[in-house]
């Protein structure tokens, strides 16, 4: 395959599985593929790899599972030490919140509540 007809992502599946239960714990894994854009039985693979690497715990609550994110995972690759996953997750979820930011002031919104509403979550 030509090298530039190659197609590549910043974010690997991993990543986007990592990112979206962090916004949603209790996320089913057909929910999971839905929202990263991938195979469901891509998620449970991807869930089993976060698990066994320690990024991710799961946890039964009723009839379902939760899961917990460990932010302080360490990134495994040796050109990336003191890197951990909250600061991933806090980049993945920045543009989510500078977009929220821009829905509220275009809403009427006071710059004053948008920042304190952002703080929160």
């Amino acid at each position: 395959m030509d090298h530039q007809r190659r197609r590549w992502t910043f974010l690997t599946d991993h990543v986007r599985v990592l990112r979206a239960i962090a916004r949603h714990p209790a996320a089913r894994c057909r929910e999971l593929a839905a929202s990263c854009q991938i195979a469901e039985r891509a998620v449970h693979r991807t869930l089993a790899d976060l698990e066994e690497a320690g990024y991710l715990r799961e946890a039964r609550v009723g009839q379902r599972n939760r899961y917990i994110v460990n932010r302080f995972g360490p990134f495994r690759h040796p050109a990336q030490p003191g890197l951990n996953g909250r600061a991933l997750l806090e980049l993945a979820v920045c543009r989510e919140r500078e977009s929220e930011r821009v829905q509220l002031a275009l809403t009427g919104h006071d710059a004053q509540s948008c920042l304190s509403n952002l703080t929160r979550t």
